[in-house]
């Protein structure tokens, strides 16, 4: 065993948790853009 972490272990540990998040956080911003933008009209 080496202490070499490879990238490809580091992308397949933090990028299913990171597409979420990002994914929650677009989710998130259009649902609050439409309530803002349904404020505004009234």
């Amino acid at each position: 065993m080496t202490d070499h972490v490879s990238m490809a272990y580091i992308l397949f540990t933090f990028a299913p948790p990171s597409v979420f998040i990002g994914v929650a956080t677009v989710l998130g911003l259009m649902f609050w853009h439409a309530w803002h933008w349904q404020r505004a009209k009234g």
